[in-house]
């Protein structure tokens, strides 16, 4: 549930960073805040093109100023502990994403990403490591197959579904076509190996016929070599 007030949250500093707050928004201390498309500091919301910053270490009520009328104090810790509903030691090491300036989520959403889960706290509460890098944060949300077939450097987290409707890209196979391949592959190295066996035997069998022909031919020749000789014996043949 969104904050109703200020509130203490457990956090281990890094650094802080001043940022212009939008109109018509009121930041309460503790809230996890996000800029938006514009720019501005607002209470962190699942809306896409958000981007998380921090934790704000301050209110800052600006519902009737002009944007950048009031500034914000974010600090970016390395670690802090924030809601998560459903929360499970198992958890650990999951991606989570933001649901309102008090809560996160393990549904992507709208993709803005927050970082990982380092230790779960008890219920519905852990603790998080969060990730800063607009190029990073980029990369986890297209992991987490927020991309688009219009977004070429990421077609390996694209669903298939994108590569479908593709102009440009070639659908990948399914499942079942992958299995009738590697099918199709198992039959053909089946027969291959039966073909094999089948042309050693064959040659086997020709070694042996060529061998039979050298023991009859070494015997045709001793015979003749018989003749020959006698034949010089009895005067028949002069060499």
């Amino acid at each position: 549930m969104a904050l109703a007030a200020n509130v203490l949250r457990s956090q281990k500093r890094d650094q802080s960073l001043s940022l212009e707050v939008k109109t018509a928004v009121n930041i309460f201390q503790g809230a996890m805040v996000c800029v938006d498309a514009t720019g501005y500091a607002i209470p962190a919301a699942d809306v896409a093109a958000n981007i998380f910053q921090g934790i704000a270490q301050e209110q800052k009520d600006n519902t009737s100023g002009a944007s950048g009328a009031l500034k914000v104090i974010v600090e970016r810790p390395d670690r802090f502990i924030a809601t998560l509903a459903s929360a499970a030691i198992t958890d650990i090491g999951l991606d989570v994403y933001i649901s309102d300036d008090d809560t996160l989520t393990k549904t992507v959403g709208n993709g803005v990403y927050v970082g990982k889960v380092v230790r779960f706290v008890g219920t519905n509460l852990v603790e998080v490591k969060p990730i800063y890098s607009k190029a990073i944060i980029a990369a986890a949300i297209a992991d987490a197959g927020a991309a688009t077939a219009s977004d070429p450097a990421a077609c390996d987290a694209m669903t298939q579904g994108a590569y479908a409707s593709s102009t440009s890209l070639t659908d990948p196979p399914t499942k079942a076509e992958m299995e009738a391949e590697l099918a199709l592959i198992d039959t053909a190295t089946d027969q291959t190996i039966v073909d094999t066996a089948a042309l050693k035997a064959a040659i086997d069998l020709n070694n042996v016929e060529i061998d039979a022909l050298i023991v009859d031919r070494a015997a045709n020749k001793t015979t003749i070599d018989a003749i020959l000789a006698a034949m010089r014996a009895a005067g028949l043949l002069i060499t």
